[in-house]
């Protein structure tokens, strides 16, 4: 006896009701009326589809159970065709066990409300279970200073799932942190002498992004850049021969921000405050009997490369203030000096001529 059908069915062993049957042959009686009965399964099928977001990637999955065909080990990505097995009606598993650096499983589940590692296939069924995967996002943050390669540690409060606090100098690398997607903050500690110029963040799905409020999403990569810019400063001392004098020296400036003051020998040198870099200039006002006998001007940058200069100044020229640069003038006035001779004559009036020397 033998059977052609479909393909997708298993066929059971003939049973006869009566003869002599051995295995799928059969001798009849004389007058023998048998009945042979073969029983035919249809195969069922799973099938596993891949959901990815944020991106794609190879994942691998571990399918056990059945036996000739038994369910077969795999690996599929987002963008393959759902992996389809045709199995015999049984218990089945199927776990997701590779997944890929930076990817999260989101859900597995199966349409037949069966739980992915305890499928229950009967016969002609047809199985789909989905595993959904959701790609990290990236959060970098980028200091720069000014001067540039600045050693001053900024201090940086992270905030939102996993997302911690971190230090970061100008010279170190970004720091770099991965992330599931969500809400997240950060913020500058700004240090003493420094301002923060700005604060600016580049999405790679061209997202509008703030440091105050981040919204990652899968796959997606923010980048945070801090500008900040040390405090420059120009400081005028004034000196008097002779010292000490109470003499007050009025002083003109230009530039923004820079306001003009008053300086006495006893007073201690004046200090702009703040400036943004750029030009300025200071001038003195040079009072009735004093002379302006020299100035002197020097810059200092505190950098990774300490830079220094020191050089006469004509007052009203130009000084060029840098970032993180103290700039310090010093004014040398003498007041003047004077030799009164007084001629006194006895017995008369005349005309007297003096010698003078001066060494």
């Amino acid at each position: 006896m033998s059977e052609n059908g479909p393909t997708g069915y298993d066929a059971s062993a003939w049973v006869c009701d009566g003869g002599n049957q051995q295995g799928s042959s059969i001798t009849l009686a004389l007058a023998d009326d048998v009945t042979c009965t073969i029983t035919n399964t249809k195969r069922g099928h799973i099938i596993v589809d891949k959901v990815t977001i944020g991106g794609d990637a190879t994942f691998g999955f571990d399918a056990s159970g059945g036996t000739a065909p038994a369910y077969q080990d795999f690996a599929i990505s987002g963008a393959d065709t759902p992996n389809d097995q045709e199995l015999r009606p049984g218990s089945y598993s199927v776990v997701e066990n590779i997944i890929p650096i930076n990817w999260d499983q989101t859900s597995a589940t199966c349409d037949n409300g069966d739980d992915p590692s305890a499928i229950t296939l009967g016969a002609g069924d047809v199985v789909t279970c989905t595993f959904v995967n959701t790609k990290r996002g990236i959060i970098i943050v980028d200091k720069v200073t000014q001067p540039a390669g600045h050693s001053q540690v900024f201090s940086f409060d992270a905030s939102g799932g996993s997302y911690i606090d971190f230090n970061l100098t100008d010279a170190q690398n970004p720091n770099s942190q991965v992330l599931v997607p969500g809400a997240y903050s950060v913020s500058e500690t700004i240090p003493a002498n420094w301002d923060l110029l700005s604060a600016t963040c580049v999405s790679s799905i061209q997202d509008s992004e703030t440091p105050g409020s981040l919204e990652l999403d899968a796959g997606e990569t923010i980048t945070c850049t801090f500008t900040n810019q040390k405090d420059s400063y120009i400081i005028v001392d004034k000196v008097t021969d002779p010292s000490g004098d109470t003499q007050s020296f009025t002083f003109n400036t230009t530039g923004a921000g820079y306001t003009g003051f008053s300086l006495t020998d006893v007073d201690e040198p004046n200090n702009s405050g703040d400036l943004a870099p750029g030009v300025y200039s200071v001038a003195e006002v040079v009072p009735a009997g004093w002379d302006l006998t020299s100035v002197y001007c020097g810059g200092a940058i505190d950098g990774p490369v300490p830079s220094a200069w020191y050089t006469t100044y004509t007052p009203g020229d130009p000084l060029q203030l840098d970032a993180g640069e103290t700039i310090t003038c010093t004014f040398n006035n003498q007041k003047d000096a004077n030799i009164i001779v007084q001629k006194v004559t006895i017995g008369g009036d005349d005309s007297f001529e003096f010698d003078t020397d001066y060494a």
